[in-house]
């Protein structure tokens, strides 16, 4: 994990519509994640709050209930103190330190903040971040993660700054380290500059990874056996391969290099896949979609290679439906139904994905998109027996 791949997983739009993936650092103590984490937050003027449950318990969690005021026959669960600045200022991030010392009854509550970004009966701002560390159980204690709770982080290997990093940072101050990686900024430009971007790089990742588990669908959910040591850190699941989709975007939008993208992904999904995955992509030869949907680039459907087209027109499709310029979504949404209808004599149920995203943008208007109006005769009675579309 190095500061390119943590800005990458805090700037970017969760699936569950929050700013940030939820990412867990695994290292050994004193190797610098908290001030790591603290010194990615002020670089950016995220508020910060460090939280550990080794030291506060469930009192820090907003899950000790409280009666209310009519006499305890309701109780409720109020937020703690800490949470206020992130109230005020909308942006921030917590940091859950040393998670791996809570115990099996505290896990659960853990669940809530770290994908939901609830604590107690408080909610978090869609712009407060959340980030875990923890030491492994054989060197510290504790205990292993449960698998549902590994299952919704990421997982990174966290050593720290190099002998020589840590010598020059030592002589010269560790606070002043230098910023030549650009990632020192305002968190709020960056989210407009991230939101920009992000129809298309979220439409080229969504359609990539559909694609892949179309041609490896026994990698969609490998859970481990229990007492595998992959229980508790990453692993393939229906879930997991959603974060690794945002990962794979952001990882697009941030300019990430492939061996960082790769790192960022296999902290959702595991290395193995990874590997799988960049296998597949190398031979899969994947057009750029604004250039298929400009016609700069001809791409024609090969019913041989159906996890292709499903990449293809997932990304297709995700790009236009996404178009902010309505001039552009209509000549985009017209080309993406005529690659639909390319599709339909023989692959009906791979460009059903893709006539989905287009329905739900509205978008089969025919006088808008003549395409629509020339393959709906065709389609029609495939999306009504989907049940895209009402008969």
């Amino acid at each position: 994990m190095n500061a390119k791949i943590l800005h990458a997983a805090m700037f970017c739009q969760s699936p569950e519509g929050h700013w940030g993936l939820p990412i867990l650092l695994w290292g050994d103590p004193g190797t610098g994640k908290t001030s790591f984490l603290a010194d990615s937050a002020k670089r950016t003027g995220l508020a910060y709050k460090r939280i550990s449950p080794a030291e506060q318990g469930e009192c820090g969690f907003g899950v000790t209930p409280v009666p209310e005021d009519d006499g305890g026959q309701y109780l409720n669960y109020p937020p703690p103190k800490w949470v206020k600045p992130f109230s005020t200022t909308g942006a921030g991030l917590v940091f859950v330190d040393e998670i791996s010392a809570a115990p099996p009854a505290l896990q659960a509550p853990l669940l809530g903040i770290v994908q939901l970004r609830t604590l107690g009966d408080y909610q978090f701002p869609t712009r407060t971040r959340v980030v875990g560390a923890g030491n492994e159980a054989q060197d510290a204690g504790g205990w292993d993660l449960s698998p549902p709770l590994a299952n919704r982080f990421g997982h990174f290997n966290f050593e720290g700054l190099s002998a020589s990093e840590w010598g020059i940072a030592l002589m010269g101050g560790f606070a002043n380290m230098d910023d030549s990686d650009g990632l020192t900024g305002n968190a709020e430009a960056e989210e407009r500059r991230v939101l920009a971007a992000w129809p298309g790089a979220i439409a080229y990742a969504n359609g990539l990874i559909a694609g892949f588990i179309k041609r490896r669908p026994d990698l969609l959910h490998k859970k481990p056996h229990r007492g595998d040591a992959k229980a508790s850190k990453a692993w393939c699941s229906r879930r997991s391969w959603n974060y690794a989709a945002t990962a794979m975007a952001s990882a697009r939008v941030h300019g990430l290099d492939e061996i960082d993208t790769d790192t960022l992904l296999a902290g959702f999904v595991g290395l193995a896949a990874v590997q799988e995955l960049a296998t597949w992509r190398i031979n899969l030869d994947l057009p750029n979609p604004e250039d298929v949907l400009d016609g700069k680039v001809a791409w024609k459907h090969d019913s041989k290679r159906l996890d292709r087209t499903l990449a293809v027109l997932g990304a297709c499709s995700g790009l236009a439906a996404g178009e902010k310029n309505d001039k552009v979504k209509k000549e985009r949404g017209n080309k993406c139904w005529e690659l639909i209808g390319a599709v339909l004599k023989d692959a009906a149920d791979v460009a059903i994905p893709a006539a989905r995203v287009l329905r739900d943008a509205k978008m089969i208007v025919p006088t808008q998109y003549p395409a629509y109006g020339e393959v709906g005769h065709k389609l029609l009675p495939i999306l009504v027996q989907a049940g895209i579309i009402k008969a």
